[in-house]
């Protein structure tokens, strides 16, 4: 990929306040705007793009593994859609709304129907979300010039929402190397570190008995209570991929102890995460 830059206008001077971003000559614009602001900033001349048609994005606060809650939508006029949304009971998770514009009139609603569509396939390939749409949108068929526009647009869109803060839309960087963490007791977990954490992978089975020193502590209990782990009786099995913050977390969440996740990790070969990746390389 090749270097960006990217404009973020803080409109009130704060970084957790009102945002607006761009990137370099592109027509997309990204405005951040907290729940809680929505209503005192909505009519600002400052923006008066988001009466333009648009795709937005209405989510929570991310999870301890970094998860979201979204709601993917769009509309030919921004502002109007969301103020109904401000009154729906059925979405009070959402603390911010990320709307995408266009500067211009580059993007027409045919376009922002497909993107909307692509945003929840990808989102939902991507598994950093849970999605609370509750009908899959429409897929929308463009020719291949508007198609070109629109997935310009998305690129765009992609960028600027990680960049926020938000990157709901991107891929995990991940070591290529895949590891496997086990003891005698049968647990046994795979997953791959990760620029992120480390991320265990579904289907990893978890040891029940925790050491003593563990048993107060609730990092089990909020797995179990979010339904990333499941009992099964003999085990705990992890339902979906989980981020873990670092490998030894990640560790002692499989094997109920303490333990140096750096090297109860390791490859096909035998090496540890700690080899493959905090070694230095001879000289």
């Amino acid at each position: 990929m090749s270097a960006k830059t990217i404009s973020i206008l803080l409109l009130d001077g704060s970084p957790l306040g009102v945002r607006i971003a761009d990137i370099g000559n592109t027509v997309a614009q990204a405005i951040a705007i907290p729940r809680k602001q929505w209503n005192e900033v909505k009519n600002s001349d400052a923006l008066a793009m988001i009466q333009s048609p648009g795709v937005y994005f209405l989510m929570s606060n991310p999870s301890d593994d970094g998860r979201f809650k979204i709601y993917i939508g769009q509309s030919a006029n921004v502002r109007i859609r969301i103020d109904g949304h401000m009154n729906d009971s059925g979405k009070d998770f959402w603390n911010i709304a990320v709307c995408f514009v266009s500067r211009g009139s580059g993007i027409n609603t045919a376009h922002i129907e497909y993107l909307e569509h692509r945003c929840c396939d990808i989102a939902k390939t991507m598994g950093r979300a849970e999605i609370q749409n509750k009908t899959q949108p429409m897929k929308n068929t463009l020719g291949a010039a508007d198609k070109v526009r629109a997935d310009d647009f998305l690129t765009d869109i992609r960028l600027l929402l990680a960049t926020l803060g938000f990157p709901i839309l991107e891929e995990r960087i991940t070591e290529r190397n895949m590891y496997v963490c086990k003891n005698k007791f049968g647990a046994e977990g795979k997953g791959y570190y990760t620029n992120e954490g480390f991320l265990v992978l579904k289907g990893s089975t978890a040891r029940k008995i925790v050491a003593k020193h563990l048993m107060n502590v609730p990092f089990r209990r909020h797995l179990l209570e979010e339904g990333v782990l499941r009992d099964t009786g003999e085990f705990y099995v992890f339902t979906r991929d989980y981020l873990f913050s670092a490998p030894s977390a990640a560790a002692d969440a499989l094997l109920g102890g303490s333990v140096n996740g750096w090297l109860a990790w390791k490859d096909k070969d035998g090496k540890t995460l700690n080899e493959n990746v905090r070694q230095p390389e001879p000289d």
